[in-house]
């Protein structure tokens, strides 16, 4: 077990996770239930972290494109009459205004270009940004699933005669080569459990900005497509079991005729 080197990145393996672990048996022998998941969470929280912060900062650029683009688009809008308010000045000959008017078309045209160059570069961060998220996120996926392998291997190896008898080399390997790599999907997007309520907040507080009260109108279709989304989440977690144990009978089936042709 020890240490492993991943990608550059050294980190605790299988003998941090199983002490924690340990300590979860510990407080289950009093009556309370041991926490795989918490188990997992303290072997890994900095790297949790690190990965947390990056997902966030992938989020944020189109927020602030959206502001920065309804900038440039109101700067468009004022510009024609800007410059109508300008021609007419001139043709009073009101000297003092039309300083005063051309100053301001300048200030606008200065900030229209920082809001461009602001564009420019969100856009830039995104797209640098996307592949180190998720090129971290499946690390962490890597991370937990080689702590879970070894976890399979050390239960393995400690089961008596009669219960490995029970089990068959495909249903262990089903387990350790395809259950197990359910984390890689899952710690790619587990941020967005918390990103996600952050960001609506932070949209519907811009849209109330912009447009008042309308936008609770938005906000209402989203939580109603919550309750919608955890029931459809709640079904297919359990055909995803049921896939499961049909593929684990499928393995079996397969390794007995395997056997009984050798």
């Amino acid at each position: 077990h020890g240490e492993y080197s991943f990608a550059g990145c050294r980190f605790v393996g299988s003998l941090q996770a199983f002490r924690y672990w340990i300590s979860e048996l510990q407080r289950s022998s009093s009556g309370q239930k041991a926490r795989l998941w918490l188990a997992l969470f303290k072997c890994f929280r900095w790297t949790l972290l690190v990965h947390g912060i990056l997902f966030f900062i992938l989020l944020s650029p189109p927020i602030l494109l959206a502001v920065l683009v309804g900038y440039l688009s109101q700067y468009f809008c004022e510009k024609s009459s800007l410059e109508g308010e300008l021609t007419l000045l001139k043709a009073i000959n009101n000297s003092d205004l039309v300083g005063s008017k051309e100053e301001e078309i300048r200030t606008a045209t200065r900030d229209a270009y920082l809001y461009a160059t602001g564009i420019t570069l969100l856009i830039f961060w995104s797209t640098s940004v996307y592949s180190l998220v998720f090129y971290y996120g499946q690390k962490v996926g890597m991370m937990f699933r080689i702590v879970m392998i070894g976890a399979i291997y050390s239960k393995v190896v400690k089961l008596s005669q009669s219960t490995i008898g029970k089990l068959s080399i495909g249903h262990i390997v089903n387990l350790a080569s395809n259950d197990v790599q359910r984390f890689d999907m899952a710690l790619e997007f587990v941020h967005v459990l918390w990103t996600a309520p952050l960001f609506i907040i932070l949209t519907t507080y811009l849209l109330w900005r912009e447009i008042g009260p309308s936008c609770l109108t938005a906000l209402a279709v989203i939580l109603l497509q919550t309750p919608i989304q955890c029931a459809s989440s709640i079904l297919f977690a359990r055909w995803r079991l049921k896939s499961a144990r049909v593929t684990d009978k499928r393995v079996r089936v397969m390794n007995e005729i395997i056997s009984g042709m050798r």
